[in-house]
């Protein structure tokens, strides 16, 4: 029963957002530029948690020896 729900709900936003790009252009893309700044404003956020999370979080020191390349180094020496 939800599923159907869903699609129903969807066909109708569907149509109401082709309802309003058809008539209220101008309305719509005030719409688009909101929905645009709020995707950059969580991307940003996103960034700016990661960058300081990254910058606080240790970083462990790998030795050459124990990885591929470390041990491919090793034996053309």
């Amino acid at each position: 029963m939800s599923l159907i729900r869903f699609l129903f709900n969807f066909i109708l936003f569907g149509a109401l957002f082709y309802l309003i790009w058809h008539f209220f252009p101008d309305t719509f893309n005030v719409l688009v530029s909101w929905v645009k700044a709020i995707i950059d404003f969580v991307q940003q956020a996103v960034l700016n948690i990661y960058h300081q999370v990254s910058s606080v979080a240790p970083k462990k020191e790998v030795e050459p020896v124990k990885t591929t390349l470390g041990l491919i180094m090793t034996f053309l020496k």
